[in-house]
């Protein structure tokens, strides 16, 4: 199946994730080229252009809250680990790493438990915790913060069997985190 994204903009995207890459060298270029073309002609110039909908992965992310990391991947024309990689990184340089890790967490469980975080039996749920472990415990302190959450999901017996969060802010959601 075609990706709904045209492939141009898929390879915009991938080029904008590169990290020897940046936004303001490519705009660069494409300004003083713009402006020498302009330069040589004797009439008005019309300049007419697209702009991207998000500044950044971070936005991207946070407006499409439900997509697992893959579908994200597959809009964007990359790979699943570098969404993560890129959405963590600006996470965390706007201090926002605790949004960073419900988020990712979110996305695990839509894409291990699409129907419910008890629809699936609890290795479903099991491994989309150890997913999301694996993902972001990269110190023992975020790690074991980590398994308390999935703790406190797995133990909580009030939970409904089709409940997923409907976003990373969801307040069902928000008392795992907050244990």
């Amino acid at each position: 199946m075609q990706s709904p994204v045209p492939i141009a903009k898929r390879a915009f995207y991938r080029l904008m994730l590169c990290e020897e890459m940046s936004r303001e060298c490519i705009l660069a270029a494409h300004r003083t080229a713009t402006i020498e073309k302009a330069l040589q002609v004797d009439s008005l110039v019309l300049i007419i252009h697209d702009t991207s909908e998000y500044e950044s992965m971070f936005e991207h992310a946070q407006n499409h809250e439900t997509m697992t990391f893959y579908e994200l991947a597959e809009e964007l024309g990359t790979t699943p680990a570098d969404v993560e990689r890129r959405f963590r990184k600006e996470a965390e340089d706007r201090g926002q790493l605790d949004y960073f890790l419900r988020s990712a967490l979110l996305r695990q469980l839509y894409h291990y438990v699409p129907n419910g975080v008890r629809s699936h039996g609890d290795w479903k749920l099991t491994r989309a915790l150890s997913s999301w472990i694996g993902m972001v415990g990269t110190t023992r302190d975020v790690e074991s913060y980590c398994k308390k959450v999935g703790d406190a999901i797995q133990n909580d017996d009030h939970v409904a069997t089709d409940w997923l969060p409907s976003t990373a802010n969801d307040p069902a959601f928000l008392k795992y985190f907050q244990q």
